[in-house]
């Protein structure tokens, strides 16, 4: 996602088809969200926008694919078991743990979810981890940083001063970035919760998660 920001501008067609083809070959190509590669290759010559618009029928198709998959989840939802879903939290496949706290277990990236359970559904917690983009709680709305050197930074905003600003970012760790390198600073509308988390998971243990955070109020 933040690679391919710095190409939201208007570019020979040679450039365009070139970045079109590393995207469409990218095996993170899935994870991105189909708004945001329209808003960089609206600017493309009109040949090459043809061939972005190939790229954006198959987002398009996975994001079908992605709501069917939500639809067949939601029925499954009662059968989940909280135990297991407790060990895949703080497990390395889900890596859930490495970005919430539940009591003093994690880090504190996003949102802390000690009482989850108390103020979300389990539909609402499903939609979350599916959608992750849909709903962004406030003060954990991310913010994209372009710098005069070419460089972009994403994450959510942690302190500003006149001097500085420092990002959080989705690994954890914190950036800190001169008000004078800033070219250019804007609100995110995607979460800082990576997209492709249920991909990682079977259906069994994404509805095991869902019971384990039910649980937690």
């Amino acid at each position: 996602r933040d690679m391919i920001r710095p190409f939201q501008r208007q570019l020979p067609q040679p450039v365009a088809d070139q970045f079109l083809a590393a995207v469409g070959e990218a095996v993170a190509l899935q994870s991105l969200p189909e708004h945001e590669l329209s808003d960089v290759i609206k600017r493309f010559p009109k040949e090459s926008i043809l061939v972005g618009n190939k790229i954006l029928d198959r987002l398009k198709k996975h994001q079908q694919e992605k709501l069917a998959r939500l639809e067949k989840l939601r029925s499954r939802l009662g059968d989940g078991d909280a135990n297991r879903g407790r060990g895949l939290f703080a497990a390395e496949k889900a890596k859930c743990s490495s970005c919430h706290r539940v009591g003093d277990q994690g880090h504190a990236v996003g949102p802390d979810l000690t009482t989850i359970g108390a103020n979300r559904s389990a539909n609402d917690l499903l939609e979350s981890i599916v959608f992750p983009s849909a709903s962004i709680v406030r003060d954990y709305s991310t913010y994209q940083v372009l710098t005069f050197n070419g460089q972009v930074f994403s994450g959510i905003l942690v302190a500003e001063s006149n001097e500085a600003i420092e990002l959080q970012q989705a690994s954890g760790k914190s950036v800190r970035i001169l008000q004078s390198d800033i070219e250019r600073m804007n609100p995110g509308s995607v979460s800082i919760m990576p997209a492709g988390l249920e991909q990682a998971l079977t259906e069994d243990e994404l509805v095991d998660v869902v019971k384990y955070l039910q649980s937690l109020k």
